[in-house]
């Protein structure tokens, strides 16, 4: 919707595909700053009773809610302290599965600098997580 209300306002110097894609980034961006809650991605289990299968998903008690809290904790502290441009690259790789390439041409970078700020990112993460199991 936003790229659409900017319609009027698109000057053709570059490609229209970058232009939208520059505006959806900074929306997702934006949306991603106020987000206030996140899920946890829930494993499926599924239970044969009478040949029927339905979804069983069993409440895990509160010593594992405690845990996967704090882990959940620990990763969003370390990504927040991530530099911006590297935090980005992450959320957009994990969170919304975008290939590399997107990657690059959403952030209007070559394809190694999205690469190589990804790279750095995980060897940070995984410092920094790995001293909290120590």
């Amino acid at each position: 919707m936003r790229g659409y209300r900017a319609l009027p306002r698109y000057k053709a110097k570059g490609s229209f595909k970058s232009w939208l894609f520059k505006i959806a980034r900074r929306e997702g961006l934006r949306i991603l700053a106020f987000e206030k809650k996140r899920f946890l991605r829930e494993e499926e289990c599924f239970d044969s009773d009478n040949g029927i299968e339905k979804r069983v998903c069993p409440m895990p008690r509160a010593e594992e809610k405690i845990e996967i809290w704090q882990d959940k904790a620990r990763l969003e502290k370390a990504l927040a302290e991530l530099p911006l441009h590297e935090r980005e690259v992450v959320m957009l790789r994990i969170y919304e599965e975008l290939t590399f390439k997107e990657i690059a041409m959403l952030m209007d970078c070559p394809l190694n600098t999205a690469l190589g700020r990804m790279h750095n990112a995980v060897k940070k993460l995984k410092a920094q997580l790995g001293e909290c199991h120590e």
